[in-house]
């Protein structure tokens, strides 16, 4: 979750729903190692439960 997020943001994408564009872009996600690129609400989810353990 975290590496869709950081490639969303090294290419130029400023909300979440920008990420479903990396989804069939399988030139960087392998440059970065990564199997898969998660889903915006996956991403949203995500950001959600870390945001709830750090309070």
């Amino acid at each position: 979750m975290l590496g869709s997020l950081f490639l969303s943001i090294l290419s130029g994408h400023k909300r979440y729903a920008h990420i479903t564009n990396l989804m069939s872009d399988r030139v960087n996600s392998e440059l970065l190692g990564m199997s898969k690129v998660v889903s915006d609400d996956s991403a949203r989810r995500g950001l959600k439960r870390l945001m709830k353990k750090w309070e």
